[in-house]
């Protein structure tokens, strides 16, 4: 019964990961429009 659980956890590691560089790569395009239009006030 405990090697079903191991099956889920590699796959769902690699959603995790691929979930948060998302985030990363849209808060860096936010921060690099904000930085290039002179709105740094607003970070």
């Amino acid at each position: 019964m405990r090697g079903h659980k191991v099956e889920y956890v590699f796959p769902n590691f690699l959603i995790g990961l691929r979930e948060g560089l998302e985030a990363t790569l849209v808060v860096s395009i936010l921060i690099a429009f904000l930085v290039r239009s002179g709105r740094t006030n607003r970070l």
